[in-house]
């Protein structure tokens, strides 16, 4: 059986480009849209503009929340649950709002281009999440993605033209986290990854029987990096997704693993080479250092920003309505 390495993915949240940042108001009412009569319950409203409660089911379905897991041990924590992913509705619902209220629109075009990127292989980011759109019907998709881009330039706009970093603040920020910018031991990795566990068992029995790894990848894998012979380069631990580093830190030099799943497909790798700690100077460190505190910038601002959005925003919440069954 293929090895299932079950991590909790926030690519979807991380598209959007939403945190959700301490609470927003509260109500205890049910309320139910259309007046006496109606059909639609209401979990919330955000300047007008409802998110019912076939919105929020269709969204905690999606999340597979299982009561039977370990980290879910109560009814307690359901409710904690269900309370974030409402406030997270909320906070995306009041950043679309703001947005198009800004004249910002994504067009059709805008769409098919990311999701060209999405059918050809791997997105800029380097890793799919495509895996966690086949969920969603294709309409569905589209407007998520559409969300997710309406966000991202909302941000662009209002939050990044006024972010900077100086060269004292590099330099302060270097020295009291010098340890964080020493190399640890780095792993040069080559990988196959293929759609089904059948298909990669079938390339395991090759590999075993002596054929080329780097000949298979450019044959059979599906990752960009398969015109390299699937050669992902070299990597810290920590850099890549945990599953990736749990496999890569127990191979030894020139040996291949077993078949694993990710959300990304099932993956065969080999250990290329290792190479041990290197200590980095501050000409190497700091372009690093100018993304860190951008985006340590950009959250706080964004942060501040979007806690003032909430007290200028007419919202209501009916929280009876997500805790019915519980």
């Amino acid at each position: 059986m293929c090895l299932n390495i079950k991590v909790i993915n926030f690519n979807i949240l991380v598209l959007a480009l939403i945190l959700i940042f301490g609470a927003t108001g509260s109500g205890c009412n049910v309320f139910r849209e259309g007046g006496r009569g109606g059909r639609a319950y209401v979990c919330a409203q955000v300047n007008g503009k409802s998110i019912t409660i076939e919105d929020f089911e269709r969204e905690l379905l999606r999340l597979n929340i299982d009561k039977n897991e370990p980290h879910i041990e109560s009814d307690e924590q359901i409710k904690l649950l269900k309370k974030e992913l409402l406030l997270f509705m909320i906070d995306r619902e009041l950043l679309i709002l703001e947005a198009k209220s800004m004249g910002i629109n994504i067009s059709q075009e805008e769409i098919d281009v990311y999701l060209k990127d999405l059918a050809m292989g791997y997105p800029p980011e380097r890793f799919p999440i495509e895996n966690h759109l086949k969920s969603f019907t294709f309409e569905e998709q589209c407007s998520l993605i559409s969300d997710g881009l309406l966000i991202r330039r909302l941000i662009q706009k209002i939050i990044e033209p006024a972010l900077s970093v100086n060269e004292e603040e590099k330099r302060s920020f270097f020295l009291s986290h010098k340890k964080e910018f020493e190399r640890t031991r780095e792993f040069r990795v080559r990988q196959i990854v293929v759609e089904s566990e059948i298909e990669a068992r079938e390339i395991q029995d090759l590999l075993r029987k002596g054929y080329d790894f780097e000949e298979i990848a450019r044959q059979r894998s599906l990752g960009p990096e398969k015109e390299e012979g699937g050669d992902l380069g070299f990597f810290e631990l920590d850099q890549m997704p945990p599953e990736f580093d749990d496999v890569a830190g127990q191979l030894k030099e020139g040996e291949i693993s077993d078949v694993f799943q990710t959300d990304y497909g099932c993956h065969i790798f080999k250990l290329v080479e290792t190479r041990e700690t290197q200590v980095t100077n501050w000409e190497d460190a700091e372009p690093r250092l100018t993304q860190i505190l951008l985006a340590k910038k950009r959250d706080e601002a964004f942060h501040d920003w979007l806690v003032e959005l909430r007290t200028r925003a007419d919202i209501k919440i009916y929280p009876k309505t997500i805790y019915r069954g519980i």
